[in-house]
């Protein structure tokens, strides 16, 4: 499988705990996810959720991407509930910060 080699060859090059390991275990899960192996993509997931809400923080773009997929996961699984929860977790540190910056610029939270 190309994309476990690839994951190899990342983790012998940088180490495990690198950030630039996410994009080939992230596309990794997305195909056990693909072919109905939901719990190692789950398991991969969550790797690359850590790697990256630690190296990029929650708000990076990456992040939201991991946590969609994420989301897709669930949904795949059946798990309608927290298929929409995940998601929300990215939009409520999102609105969060968002509200904050504008407090910092003298703006009310409702303008």
């Amino acid at each position: 499988m190309n994309f476990q080699r690839s994951l190899q060859i990342w983790e012998q090059a940088l180490g495990p705990e690198h950030l630039n390991v996410s994009d080939p275990l992230n596309g990794l899960a997305n195909l056990l996810r693909d072919r109905n192996q939901y719990a190692e993509a789950e398991r991969l997931y969550q790797r690359v959720l850590s790697l990256r809400e630690q190296y990029l923080g929650q708000q990076h773009p990456d992040t939201a991407q991991t946590l969609h997929d994420l989301a897709v996961l669930r949904h795949r699984q059946g798990y309608l509930d927290e298929a929409l929860s995940v998601p929300s977790r990215f939009a409520y540190n999102y609105w969060e910060r968002l509200t904050h910056k504008r407090l910092l610029h003298g703006h009310s939270p409702a303008s």
